[in-house]
């Protein structure tokens, strides 16, 4: 979960498959020879996609010839670069696959591939728009919060070793981090000639120099040891292959991020735009794509700005008026909640009562076995406070959730670490998961369905509404005051990030619009710091806090119009029920909610 304070991946991961609109008008009218022709294209679209992508198919399967797919097919590695070549060729599969995308005639689908076929033109349709010249290389490649530079180390560290050949190609996987690091790298380079080069060059450093400076100590190694030592092999082959992972850690591993120092610090300090995507041409329509991908919505970014705007004097309103009704809370938000805090001391405390809470509330999906680590602090990222490992389909072993409890702003009896268990969790991504891979029959719609927007939105929702489990532990009116508080702080944020990205606001601006907007921040560190997280990482919260206002939005809609008659299960089940759809499915399976129990 990301958050503010010191706190998506390129544009270019969304081309790899790609629709447009069917035809409407084609001659077969064989249904049953169009539904199974359709299946066929999703289910393929899902084999090409693992045999082409060796980390997401080690991560999503653990048996792939139970699935259809071919290893022979499969090149162990990061996957694709970012080279002129791998880039055009990348939009050549788009296109190719827009074409045979195009033959489906929606109208002779069922009812449930019709929802497919939505959800797959919705999602990734914007590909397609992406594909057009005027917008290569303005992706930045190293952002703070989700650049791949960042992501591959934890990555690595939570990476599962089930057997031995899983060791032959871990070392294969870390022996092809130079190539990969070496094509951003080359990304970036081309990014300075055209002007469109965009990076903070102390943060991606520091964080890079952390890594080097570890070597043979490297949390990283060790993690990975550790799961080789697990194993059973003896020891003689379990020393052989620790000693060809280290060696491979250290001549390309290590290689790449020395490259990377080396490659940042020597750029051309004068071509590196210090503001937002605005300054870049081109980059305003860019951000446009940016902000559609992170709503999964056709939504103009004027529209999106207003959306914000009016749920920000709605929180405003809901802060009044628990002022006026409770005075005596007026205090905890001029001590900033600080004082504020439940009975807990651990996280597993925290998961084993909201398992029991959530009964009353939730669709039934069994007991889910889990795991709870620290990240290591010298690999995490001040922005995220924790982060939940998508399982394999076919695997039985325990769900993986990180906490950055290595974070001095982190105190495990705090109302918001309770929130980031829910959120990562119990019932956030986690139970979302979970509740998809029991329910769901396609595998596509599993795991490569994708719309931010749902995914962080309901584990948002989700957070602020395991507040009533706190009930008897904080004052439930401090408890909807410090929601309605975080919230308008999010939404601030997001107006920001529109504000650099779209209108361009340098440091002056965002200081005076923060200043608009209630926020008054004298120590220019602190200022310097959240202007940076946002210029960073365009739409960093974006899919969060949008995705929570649909899902507040819809509750609110519900429970007016049906009263008691509203059942937050059912309800929760109509959110759940079609996976990760863009929000224009999920609004009509909650209005088939709301009359069928009128």
């Amino acid at each position: 979960m990301n958050k503010i304070k010191q706190l998506t991946t390129i544009l270019l991961a969304l081309i790899l498959t790609i629709s447009i609109s069917g035809c409407s008008n084609q001659n077969s009218g064989d249904a049953d020879k169009m539904q199974t022709e359709f299946d066929q294209f999703i289910k393929q679209e899902f084999i090409d996609t693992m045999e082409s992508d060796y980390t997401s198919l080690h991560s999503f399967i653990e048996n792939p010839e139970n699935f259809g797919i071919d290893l022979n097919n499969v090149e162990i590695g990061f996957g694709s670069g970012y080279s002129e070549e791998e880039l055009e060729e990348a939009k050549k599969t788009t296109e190719e696959t827009a074409e045979r995308f195009a033959e489906f005639d929606r109208d002779l689908l069922t009812a449930k591939q019709q929802e497919t076929y939505d959800i797959y033109q919705n999602t990734l349709e914007l590909a397609l728009e992406s594909n057009d010249d005027k917008y290569d290389y303005i992706a930045p490649a190293f952002e703070t919060a989700t650049g791949a530079y960042c992501q591959i180390p934890t990555m690595l560290t939570d990476w599962t070793v089930r057997n031995e050949q899983d060791v032959k190609d871990l070392i294969t996987l870390v022996d092809d981090t130079d190539r990969y690091i070496q094509s951003l790298l080359d990304y970036l380079k081309v990014q300075e000639e055209k002007d469109t080069l965009s990076i903070n060059v102390n943060d991606v450093v520091e964080y890079c120099q952390g890594i080097v400076d570890a070597k043979d100590n490297s949390p990283i190694l060790q993690a990975l040891n550790e799961k080789i030592d697990a194993l059973n092999l003896d020891e003689n082959q379990k020393n052989t292959y620790k000693q060809q992972l280290s060696t491979t850690f250290n001549d390309s591993f290590i290689t790449a991020y020395q490259n990377i120092i080396d490659t940042v610090n020597g750029l051309d300090k004068n071509k590196i735009n210090d503001g937002g995507l605005a300054n870049i041409e081109n980059g305003k329509e860019y951000y446009q794509l940016l902000l559609q991908n992170a709503t999964a919505s056709s939504k103009t970014v004027t529209e999106i700005q207003l959306e914000f705007e009016d749920a920000m004097d709605d929180c405003l309103k809901e802060m009044q008026s628990l002022i006026i009704s409770n005075p005596s809370i007026s205090s905890v938000v001029q001590n900033n909640f600080g004082s504020i805090k439940t009975n807990y001391n651990s996280y597993e405390e925290m998961m084993q009562d909201l398992a029991t809470e959530i009964q009353e509330d939730f669709p039934d999906i069994g007991t889910i076995d889990y795991q709870i680590a620290q990240i290591d602090p010298s690999l995490a990222n001040n922005s995220v406070a924790a982060y939940y490992n998508l399982p394999a389909l076919d695997s039985k072993a325990a769900n993986q959730i990180r906490v950055n409890s290595d974070n001095n702003e982190i105190d495990i009896s705090a109302v918001d670490t309770f929130q980031t268990i829910a959120h990562e969790g119990l019932p956030g991504h986690m139970y979302q998961v979970n509740y998809s891979y029991l329910n769901l029959d396609n595998n596509y719609r599993k795991v490569l369905a994708s719309n931010p927007s749902y995914q962080e939105g309901w584990a948002v929702y989700v957070q602020y509404y395991c507040n009533k489990y706190l009930s008897q532990q904080v004052n439930s009116d401090i408890l909807e005051l410090m929601k309605y508080n975080n919230i308008y702080s999010y939404y601030a944020m997001i107006l920001c990030d529109i504000g650099i990205h779209y209108e361009g606001w340098d440091l002056d601006e965002f200081k005076d619009n923060l200043a608009d907007l209630g926020f008054v921040i004298n120590d220019d560190d602190s200022l310097e710091l959240q202007y940076n997280q946002l210029k960073d990482n365009p739409t960093i919260f974006v899919p969060y806090y949008y995705g929570y206002l649909q899902f507040s939005n819809l509750e609110t809609t519900a429970k007016e119009e049906l009263g008691k008659k509203f059942n937050d299960i059912e309800f929760h089940e109509a959110l759940l029920t079609s996976g990760c759809a863009p929000f224009t499915i999920v609004e009509k399976n909650v209005e088939n909610y709301i009359e069928t129990n009128k």
